[in-house]
């Protein structure tokens, strides 16, 4: 682990670590990493865009220069890890196909101003401003992708009625593309893009059984030599239960972050303990065993995670800070260690056994089954109003509070009366305007 926040703060000026981490961003994304299962679905996706692009083919059945591909399957398939595959063989692919390829994450919050956002960062290789408004952030985009070929993956797509002007708003700045362009959308609902146009759908079906044991051996043993198989003996009863408990559905979630917290302890007899434990046939209880082998104190910072929606971009810095404001960070009395530095290490544990997941090297996101258990952990701890305003039930007890609404600071004062209130944030959306023509 590096220094912490305040100590790069001090040698560095803000400038030169922005670039610093923006070019082990890029590092990080030219490494190639392993995926199990899909090469069949990914060679038979990147096929399917390909014949998209005969521009009289298009032409002829569509006014837009887009096509629509929806990867739907059960939380915790692999569909995001499909999607960012595809994109990474369309970077690396000889005769690129695709002028610019763009990854956004939209979850249950879609945010029109996140997605340019992604977009222009993705075009121009570079961090972008939070400084310019929605308006400016969708003319820069229609310009950058004006007559250019694009892939655009948004990820983790939901239904959700209120976000029509934005959807429309994002379709008119797309169609400054060139013919052949696609969206690829990923969604746990087959009809979540029905919004966006004629589209191809495509379920993701579970892995095959083997396939699903080679990934869980990959992460469970990493450079150890297994002699005489005894761990993947083992293994294989571990995998055997995973893939019968109810709503897993051979999740590769779940086998990675059971696997990654047996790789810490190389043990055949540690091995055998777990696979008795009847708790990984428990919908979720696999999730629920890896959660409660992290420390006391990072069971207790990640489950502050859940006051933010599904798919909310969580600072690094920021959240380490919300957590010491919040006293959720010990340090040992013996050891000369300062706060932020703790901090640090349990967001590397939690990134370690994949409780958070990296969408840069400075933020990050969490899982949607790792997003519900943790909700099952804070409990009435925590309450998130949305849009729709402020819930009839308020628990008494409530601590941490994320208001996402046009009116947040009025909301805010009919909850001043919550004695336990320990945090507040407020979002107000962007209002979009007719900004169309």
């Amino acid at each position: 682990m590096e220094s912490s926040s305040s100590k790069i703060a001090d040698n560095d000026t803000k400038k030169e670590r922005g670039s610093r981490e923006e070019k082990i961003q890029k590092l990080r994304e030219e490494i190639e990493w392993k995926v199990f299962g899909r090469d069949k679905e990914l060679e038979h996706i990147c096929g399917l865009f390909r014949k998209r692009s005969d521009a009289e083919e298009i032409s002829s059945t569509s006014s837009k220069p887009y096509d629509v591909f929806v990867i739907h399957g059960i939380a915790g398939s692999g569909k995001s890890t499909l999607a960012k595959h595809i994109c990474q063989h369309e970077k690396k692919a000889q005769n690129k196909h695709f002028h610019h390829v763009i990854f956004s994450q939209v979850s249950v919050t879609f945010r029109l101003d996140k997605i340019f956002r992604d977009m222009l960062r993705d075009i121009r290789n570079d961090r972008l401003s939070d400084g310019k408004d929605i308006e400016s952030l969708c003319y820069e985009v229609k310009e950058k992708i004006k007559g250019k070929r694009f892939l655009l993956v948004l990820d983790d797509l939901w239904v959700n009625d209120k976000n029509l002007m934005e959807q429309e708003i994002l379709l008119n700045a797309l169609g400054n593309g060139e013919n052949g362009s696609i969206i690829l959308v990923t969604a746990q609902r087959e009809d979540a893009a029905a919004d966006l146009g004629r589209q191809e759908r495509i379920l993701l079906c579970n892995l095959e059984e083997e396939v699903y044991l080679s990934l869980f051996m990959h992460h469970a043993l990493q450079c150890t030599v297994d002699k005489d198989h005894k761990f993947e003996r083992v293994g294989r009863t571990i995998v055997k239960k995973l893939t019968t408990a109810k709503n897993l559905h051979r999740s590769p979630m779940a086998a990675v972050t059971v696997a990654r917290r047996l790789q810490t302890k190389q043990d055949i007899s540690y091995w055998e303990s777990i696979a008795k434990r009847d708790m990984l046939n428990e919908t979720m209880g696999a999730l629920w065993w890896s959660y409660h082998q992290l420390c006391v104190d990072i069971r207790r910072c990640f489950a502050y995670c859940s006051t933010f929606p599904r798919g909310y971009d969580l600072d690094r810095d920021e959240l380490v800070h919300i957590w010491i404001a919040l006293g959720l960070i010990k340090t040992l009395d013996n050891e000369k260690e300062e706060f932020e530095d703790v901090g640090l290490r349990y967001i590397e544990e939690l990134l370690k056994f994949s409780f958070l997941q990296e969408r840069t090297t400075e933020t990050f996101t969490i899982h949607d089954l790792l997003h519900e258990l943790v909700e099952r952990v804070a409990g009435s701890d925590i309450l998130r109003i949305d849009l729709n305003g402020l819930p009839k039930n308020i628990p008494p007890g409530c601590r941490h509070v994320f208001i996402e609404a046009k009116n947040g600071a009025e909301i805010a004062e009919k909850i001043q009366g919550l004695e336990n209130l320990d945090t507040l944030v407020i979002e107000e959306p962007i209002t979009c305007t007719d900004f169309l023509q």
